[in-house]
C-alpha cells in the first residue's frame, strides 16, 4: 500500500468511482489467459504497468501514452492488485525474472516514477 491507496481509501479523489479495488504497484503470476491471449503466458511471472492508456489520442498516438486525454489505471480507476485476481492487459505486463521476489518487482513502479522525474 502506498500514499494513493490510503487517499482512494479516504475518498479524496473526485475523480474515481466507488467502490474500487485499490493496488497499482503489484505483481504476480497469470492463472489464466483471455481467449484473444496468448496460453504460453499462464505460469510466467509479471509486475504491471498501471496506466492504461486509450491508444487512439493524439498523446497516444505521438508515444506520450502518459499524457493520454482517457487515462485510467489499476488501482485507481479500474480494479488493482488488492484483489486476490486482477484483470490486466497483456500490454500492461512486464515480464520478472524468476529470482525477483514479487515484492522487488512491485516497487519497480514508484522507482520508475522517480527516476522519469530526475
Amino acid at each position: 500500500m502506498c500514499g494513493s491507496d490510503v487517499h482512494l481509501y479516504h475518498g479524496d479523489w473526485s475523480s474515481v468511482s466507488y467502490p474500487v479495488v485499490p493496488g497499482h504497484e503489484f505483481a504476480g503470476e497469470v492463472v489464466a489467459a483471455g481467449t484473444d491471449t496468448d496460453t504460453a503466458l499462464v505460469g510466467r511471472r509479471f509486475a504491471v504497468d498501471p496506466t492504461v492508456a486509450c491508444g487512439a489520442c493524439d498523446h497516444c498516438l505521438n508515444a506520450r501514452r502518459n499524457l493520454c486525454r482517457r487515462l485510467r489505471g489499476y488501482g485507481v480507476t479500474l480494479p488493482g492488485g488488492s484483489a486476490t485476481h486482477a484483470a490486466v492487459k497483456v500490454d500492461n505486463l512486464v515480464t520478472i525474472p524468476d529470482e525477483l521476489s514479487y515484492v522487488a518487482a512491485a516497487v519497480a513502479q514508484p522507482l520508475a516514477c522517480a527516476i522519469h522525474a530526475l
